[in-house]
């Protein structure tokens, strides 16, 4: 026999060590854990072997393991499926969950047939596929999908892929409703989900579908909502809307589509008694070229503007004393005019993300202004957005008075170029400074003059200034 089968001191006894002193130690040998891609993490791995040591190290290990689970990729059914058939036995230990769904299919059955096990579950994120992974059939494909799903296919294929963090909208080709069989599905479904979560995602349905299939339900606990939905019409009807207020009593934090084609009817029935304090309208980057990034408005909100405006001032003005916390994503903000009386007292965060703002300095001026005048405002994003006006520097002037609490300015990838003032530029020759200027000024990148006005301002006023500037690169 070797020293290490007999040696009592490669045999550490852990039988005095209380649980939780054993907890912690276990807890502090794995590796950090990254809940981003928990299913690859070196943290899951560790716990994993460590866990088959012995049966207390397994009986103390299996929470943290079954705590938070995510499947990133969609073709692994088979992981799914053997995951669910064990929920009677660990289901209770499930914290947070994210998976991905068929539209229809065995795996959606089972997922409704076990999910009631999930008895701990507070945070459930549902990505429903829009065909079935067991079922469709392309041969009576009436939307000619094949070749964009088999694309589709081919890069879910990859282990890096990870729907969710897709930065792509839900495609219209998507857009498959629901018959009357997958309706009757999907009901029990929702009827299954457990009462005890407090956030909630779904992406991959369309709104009415979903609304659909929430008439009659409450989620009392809900506070977190993020709806991933695609519309699937031009109009939304008001028993959505209250399919959607009643459904979710308790909402405080939600994140829903900047592509959506609100009205204020609905909006209003949406959110009436609601006390909303962090609020998103998720928009999509696309990149042009050099890798610009520029939001153009949806096709499904061409010729909407002004109502999709309207409808937003509407939610506005309905949580202007409640908001903390307002990201929009939306070209169509430009619209916005809300009255200068109405004033956000509670908002700290101000994100505006892949707008194109078109250089319109009176449309940037009256969508800014009823946020300028807040105390409470510490930070303030600009970020992948284009054509921004000049005269947010004139903002940021001390004597302007505006956002007086402001801690923090992101204006992530806004384009600009050297001209004077910068060393580089003014230590050329005048032929090299003239080949370094943007010869046409409407293209969104700020002159050189500006830039420094706001990095100036920024410092006087101890503002931190996210600098990541995109730069005009000159041949």
């Amino acid at each position: 026999m070797t020293l290490s089968q007999t040696s009592p001191l490669c045999r550490p006894d852990t039988s005095s060590l209380s649980d939780q002193i054993l907890n912690n130690i276990l807890l502090e040998a794995l590796p950090p854990r990254t809940p981003e891609n928990a299913e690859k993490s070196d943290f899951l791995k560790a716990a994993h072997t460590l866990s088959t040591t012995c049966r207390r190290f397994r009986t103390i290990l299996l929470p943290v393991i079954y705590q938070d689970i995510h499947f990133p990729n969609v073709h692994k059914s088979d992981q799914r499926r053997h995951f669910l058939e064990l929920a009677p036995i660990y289901g209770h230990l499930c914290r947070t969950l994210a998976i991905p769904v068929p539209r229809k299919g065995r795996l959606l059955e089972l997922f409704r047939d076990h999910i009631h096990h999930f008895t701990g579950l507070t945070k459930l994120d549902l990505h429903i596929r829009a065909n079935s992974e067991e079922t469709f059939d392309w041969q009576t494909d009436p939307l000619g999908l094949k070749a964009e799903q088999e694309k589709e296919d081919a890069a879910m294929l990859s282990d890096d892929y990870d729907w969710r963090s897709s930065p792509e909208p839900p495609t219209l080709g998507r857009e498959l409703e629901l018959n009357l069989t997958d309706y009757r599905l999907w009901q029990t479904v929702c009827k299954a989900l457990p009462s005890r979560i407090s956030e909630l995602h779904l992406s991959g349905l369309s709104w009415p579908d979903v609304a659909k299939c929430l008439v009659g339900l409450i989620f009392p606990n809900v506070r977190i909502l993020d709806l991933g939905l695609h519309p699937g019409g031009l109009r939304f009807t008001l028993r959505s809307a209250q399919a959607f207020n009643k459904a979710f009593p308790a909402l405080v934090d939600v994140t829903l589509e900047a592509y959506w084609p609100y009205t204020s009817d609905w909006i209003s029935a949406a959110f009436a008694g609601r006390r909303v304090e962090r609020l998103t309208l998720r928009g999509y980057l696309e990149f042009r070229e050099f890798g610009r990034p520029l939001l153009t408005n949806p096709r499904d909100l061409r010729g909407q503007e002004r109502e999709w405006a309207y409808a937003i001032q509407e939610l506005l003005k309905l949580n202007a004393n409640s908001l903390t916390f307002l990201n929009i994503g939306s070209s169509n903000c430009l619209y916005i005019t809300l009255s200068e009386e109405i004033q956000f007292p509670s908002l700290t965060t101000l994100k505006f993300q892949a707008v194109n703002f078109e250089k319109d300095t009176n449309r940037f001026r009256g969508l800014l202004l009823p946020f300028s005048k807040g105390q409470a405002l510490r930070s303030l994003h600009f970020d992948n957005c284009y054509r921004i006006p000049e005269t947010l520097s004139a903002w940021l002037d001390p004597q302007a008075q505006a956002w007086p609490g402001l801690k923090e300015l992101s204006m992530l990838n806004a384009g600009t170029y050297y001209g004077p003032g910068d060393d580089l530029y003014d230590s050329l020759e005048p032929y090299t400074r003239r080949k370094m200027e943007k010869p046409d000024k409407e293209e969104g990148y700020w002159r050189s003059r500006s830039r420094l006005a706001l990095e100036k301002y920024c410092a006087e006023r101890g503002i931190k200034f996210d600098d990541k500037w995109d730069w005009f690169e000159f041949c």
